[in-house]
């Protein structure tokens, strides 16, 4: 019996609570579910249940209704009038460039209880379609941010500038050459302790940062994967012009690229195995371009006419073959001319292998 009289008791202690303590902005909804949560507290209590029994089934109760908790806890932490924050720089029609550009807020609250907490910005968001997010499912069914939105369930996470400020003054420093040219928008949102956040209203900005697009070469002609020219020819494209870099085991007095194809001569090669060659074009905007990997190539003796990598007799049958003629396939010393000093070459390098 002693349960009853404390039950009724209790219930009467919970409800001047609700309406002494709770601000008045509470709705019907999380009022009827607040009641029937101590309904069924007490109901376990009249019928003989001990409090720690009731205390349990109440829980059970709350845990078999969790997407009306959210909503009840959304209404009553509001306790303050919501901040304000505004971008402060840069201003509005400005325009920006460089790694290294100061983005700052102005955040601030309408009330002591209501300073703001934390500022985080944002690049190009659209706030009416933000605050339509909301409205259309930016949270999930338990009030909380559904996937691909940030904690304050109000903007996508793809859009954050830097990360959350915690600390006043409020401020990031943006890399403008991570954003494309053109124009943009920056935005903040703040929050106060008790969650409430505002969204500021969006700054118009102009990222210029000339030119950054990289050139983009590409082979157009390889060594030949055996060649008896130790400065052999190369030829590959550029869609821009600019300054060639080598590395590797290549190099040439060739420095410059056009926006077109581009044929090279490498600079003396030792005879062997060349795969490390690679080449890059930089554009008068300091843009590299990827590097270009040389086809890998062998360089072998002039007297190796048949490209074997080793001078035989086989080579002599070619010499004397074309012997008498312009024909490249038998012209040792690239003189234009198969002669008596093509014999000469071979007779030096015969039974060299590479």
């Amino acid at each position: 019996m002693h349960y009853r009289f404390r039950a009724i008791r209790y219930s009467i202690s919970l409800f001047a609570f609700i309406f002494l303590f709770l601000p008045i902005s509470i709705h019907w909804e999380a009022f009827r579910f607040f009641l029937q949560a101590t309904r069924q507290w007490c109901l376990s209590v009249l019928s003989g249940n001990s409090l720690a029994d009731a205390s349990r089934e109440s829980a059970r109760f709350l845990a078999n209704n969790p997407t009306r908790i959210p909503a009840f806890i959304s209404v009553h932490r509001v306790t303050a009038a919501s901040p304000t924050c505004t971008i402060s720089a840069p201003t509005g029609g400005a325009t920006v460039s460089g790694a290294s550009t100061s983005v700052t807020a102005n955040a601030t609250g309408a009330t002591s209880a209501g300073t703001p907490r934390s500022v985080q910005f944002y690049l190009d968001v659209d706030p009416v379609a933000a605050y339509a997010d909301i409205i259309n499912g930016a949270t999930d069914t338990q009030g909380f941010p559904a996937p691909g939105f940030d904690e304050n369930g109000l903007l996508p996470t793809a859009h954050r500038l830097g990360t959350l400020d915690t600390t006043s003054p409020y401020g990031i420093t943006w890399d403008t050459l991570a954003t494309a040219n053109g124009s943009h928008t920056l935005s903040c949102v703040t929050k106060n302790r008790y969650g409430q956040m505002t969204l500021g209203s969006p700054v118009s900005i102009t990222v210029s940062n000339g030119d950054t697009t990289p050139p983009t070469i590409a082979q157009v002609t390889a060594v030949p994967s055996v060649s008896r020219d130790n400065t052999p020819n190369y030829t590959f494209s550029s869609t821009e012009a600019g300054t060639i870099g080598y590395t590797g085991d290549c190099s040439s007095s060739t420095t410059s690229a056009t926006a077109s194809n581009n044929t090279i001569t490498f600079n003396t090669l030792a005879r062997g195995v060349h795969s490390n060659c690679s080449l890059i074009v930089t554009d008068s905007s300091s843009n590299p371009s990827s590097p270009l990997s040389v086809s890998s190539f062998v360089v072998t003796y002039a007297s190796d006419l048949n490209q074997d990598r080793s001078v035989d007799i086989l080579d002599y049958g070619l010499l004397h073959s074309n012997y008498g003629t312009a024909n490249a396939a038998g012209d040792i010393n690239f003189d234009g001319t198969v002669n008596v000093l093509d014999y000469g070459v071979l007779h030096a390098e015969y039974g060299g292998t590479v």
